[in-house]
């Protein structure tokens, strides 16, 4: 078995897929969801790890405040931006990274945006 076979192997998940949908907003549902559900444990880790994160938590806030502040310290954390994104990209097949870096740029912003909905979505 090659490792992107390995690789395709972990993905428990596919999302339906409609027609008339752009090559990226594929990409998004073909490989993106798929691959963040199976991160979904190690990405609510490493936000857990943040010293701002665990202060969030035991404040006292509305909800609606919270959320809002955790959005803003997600948007904010380039550090957790570009581990999730790395993170993410390394459960890429070879042919799927190379897709990546060719539209880097609207995948990462995707990548994020899921990754803020999928950990607010959870706290």
């Amino acid at each position: 078995m090659t490792n992107d076979e390995h690789l395709l192997a972990l993905r428990t998940f596919e999302a339906d897929i409609k027609a008339n949908k752009s090559e990226v907003e594929e990409f998004q549902h073909r490989v993106l969801r798929p691959v963040l559900k199976h991160l979904n444990e190690k990405l609510l880790a490493l936000i857990a790890q943040e010293t701002h994160f665990q202060l969030l938590l035991k404040k006292s806030l509305p909800a609606k405040e919270k959320e809002l502040e955790l959005r803003n310290f997600i948007k904010k954390n380039k550090h957790f931006k570009f581990t999730s994104i790395g993170l993410t990209c390394a459960l890429f097949t070879t042919e799927e990274f190379e897709f990546y870096l060719a539209h880097k740029k609207d995948l990462d912003k995707r990548i994020s945006q899921m990754v803020e909905e999928r950990v607010v979505s959870q706290f």
